[in-house]
């Protein structure tokens, strides 16, 4: 059984790791086509599906990323999830805030002069929701396995809702997914290893 769950994750490390290679390369793809991609959706507008978008786009605020996840961990008694998934979301994070200052993207609706349907500030690239939604993902799908699509429905939907919202580039979502899932990759090893130590201590 033990080597059956060994299997498992680590072919599960492997399928994210291809998945972050896989957004990166298609965060590369998209920056070349980034402009036409905007255009092209942001005449698709419809209430219902603005409202929507609103909605999902706050699940991508970090502080209601870091909140949640601390309540969904200790009400589902998986506190050893809680350290992997804050490392990941505050260094994802700050990684991010250097790579937007490093490129310094400016965001689509000031680069074509329109009006977003929310506000945001700073830059563009990397998208920081996306970022933090994505960090947490892989820890959470470990601690609630039977949950991982709907982690990864949250993740799609906060991604789509920053382009639809017109506060970034579709290459802004994809790099910030590649950014957040690594680091969800690595913590999620240290925090686990680390709680290992500390239960042939105790």
């Amino acid at each position: 059984m033990k080597s059956r769950n060994r299997i498992k994750h680590v072919l599960v490390n492997k399928t994210y790791l291809l998945l972050v290679a896989g957004l990166v390369l298609a965060a590369i793809l998209a920056k070349v086509f980034d402009d036409k991609i905007f255009l092209a959706l942001w005449p698709l507008k419809n209430h219902l599906v603005t409202k929507t978008m609103i909605y999902a786009t706050l699940l991508g605020e970090k502080w209601v990323v870091f909140l949640a996840v601390l309540f969904i961990l200790f009400i589902g008694k998986k506190r050893e999830y809680i350290l992997p998934s804050i490392l990941a979301l505050l260094t994802s994070l700050a990684a991010a805030y250097v790579l937007k200052h490093l490129f310094a993207v400016p965001r689509p609706f000031l680069h074509f002069g329109i009006n977003p349907l929310v506000a945001a500030s700073g830059y563009s690239f990397p998208s920081g929701h996306s970022t933090a939604v994505s960090s947490v993902v892989l820890p959470l799908s470990r601690a609630f396995p039977k949950l991982s699509y709907l982690f990864v429905a949250v993740v799609i939907a906060v991604m789509f809702s920053r382009v639809y919202l017109g506060v970034h580039y579709l290459s802004d979502v994809l790099a910030g997914a590649a950014l957040g899932l690594s680091a969800g990759t690595i913590f999620l090893r240290i925090g686990k290893n680390y709680w290992k130590k500390i239960r042939i201590l105790q």
